[in-house]
């Protein structure tokens, strides 16, 4: 404890492969009472980094009260700390935490309280992975460390703060996550890559904005039907990069807000995505729809698009009650216009981009790939471009 007192003008603590270490500071009697708030009366008020990697019997880092001295540190990381079960206690201050990284540790069931949350005006990357005990990124506030409604942490009546810099966040193979963020914190984001999280089912709130976002990568989780509500679609403004992959419950990408999973809706859909360049989307199992047709105009961007192993999909491009849009008006406009690269592999049921009554034109392209696909037949011969190469229907289809 003596020493710890005396680390006025430390900056940086880097621990690494130490095995027999339980605890950061010790009380000097013994016990663990560092870890109470009566029993720590320092800080550190340098401290701007700390990373700990490969202590197996790690079980505390900071006392509580601590926390008042620790309001420069910038970055934590945490990797391989199995015994470390609480990181941050429950009325820490992290004003100044711009990177968190955790990989490998178990967990209880929350990583951040309202209280410490609320703190974290400057956190601009958040990465956590492998961490299979974690059910909540932000607790509910009521002190038991629960989240048992879902809905406590994800309507903005139950949210009074955000993470205004959060612009990254990774999660990863954390088999017991429930949930993410109050809507406020998603609004700066502008890269989100989810993978293996088998028990997120609602990634983004009906009503969240994501105006920022850049950069979408889901892969491996057990969705709801209905990954974006149509007003979420509208927000993705500077959406570039969509990858989507192992989503098994996934109907539509894009929701009518009725709850029903349909694209049906009579309600007039303005364009979306105008910065959308890629899309990638394999091993959907049940998508039956990528978008309704009454969105295209908004994709003047896309360059790349990608579908694989997707059996249920009978159109790119779905049915859509808007008649009176005008992409369905006028018969020499050109879909996709920026489009050069083409790639279908392994869709069963796939017939064409969109449903012939559309008449829709396709722009011509530098790469088609279509393998496996045996019904489909696009109708729209300058989709090749002026190199084709050919094979029987059932097998691979190139055009380069």
């Amino acid at each position: 404890m003596s020493v710890a007192q005396s680390l006025q003008q430390l900056e940086q603590l880097i621990i690494t492969n130490i095995d027999g270490l339980k605890h950061i500071i010790g009380s000097g009697r013994g016990d663990e009472s560092i870890l109470t708030p009566q029993s720590s009366r320092f800080g550190m008020p340098n401290l701007k980094t700390v990373c700990i990697d490969n202590c197996s019997m790690l079980e505390s880092l900071f006392p509580i009260c601590c926390t008042e001295g620790l309001v420069h540190l910038e970055e934590v990381r945490i990797k391989n700390v199995p015994k470390l079960h609480t990181i941050f206690p429950v009325e820490f201050n992290l004003q100044n935490l711009k990177t968190l990284r955790i990989c490998n540790c178990m967990l209880g069931e929350v990583l951040l309280s309202m209280s410490v949350a609320q703190s974290l005006q400057q956190l601009e990357y958040l990465i956590i992975m492998g961490t299979d005990g974690l059910k909540h990124i932000i607790g509910s506030g009521r002190g038991d460390g629960s989240n048992t409604s879902r809905e406590s942490i994800l309507t903005p009546q139950n949210s009074r703060f955000g993470m205004p810099n959060l612009k990254t966040v990774c999660i990863s193979d954390c088999s017991m996550l429930e949930s993410l963020f109050p809507i406020c914190c998603v609004e700066g984001l502008v890269h989100l890559k989810i993978k293996n999280v088998p028990k997120l089912h609602i990634i983004f709130p009906v009503e969240c904005n994501l105006q920022n976002l850049k950069t979408l990568r889901i892969c491996n989780c057990m969705l709801d039907e209905v990954l974006f509500s149509t007003s979420v679609a509208q927000s993705l403004q500077q959406l570039e990069h969509l990858v989507i992959e192992g989503i098994d419950g996934l109907k539509h990408i894009i929701g009518n807000g009725r709850g029903d999973g349909s694209n049906t809706s009579k309600e007039f859909i303005p364009p979306l995505m105008p910065n959308l360049k890629m899309i990638q989307i394999s091993a959907c199992n049940e998508l039956e729809s990528l978008l309704p047709i009454c969105c295209v105009e908004g994709l003047t961007q896309l360059q790349m698009l990608e579908i694989i192993d997707v059996p249920k999909l009978r159109y790119v491009l779905g049915e859509c009650d808007h008649m009176d849009h005008s992409s369905l008006q006028y018969g020499n406009q050109v879909f996709l216009p920026c489009l050069e690269s083409l790639i279908f592999y392994g869709l069963e049921n796939l017939v064409d981009m969109c449903p012939k009554h559309y008449q829709a034109k396709w722009p011509p392209l530098t790469e088609m790939i279509v393998e496996d696909c045996p019904n489909f037949a696009t109708t729209s011969d300058n989709m090749k471009s002026k190199s084709i190469v050919s094979s029987p229907v059932g097998e691979c289809v190139r055009w380069t």
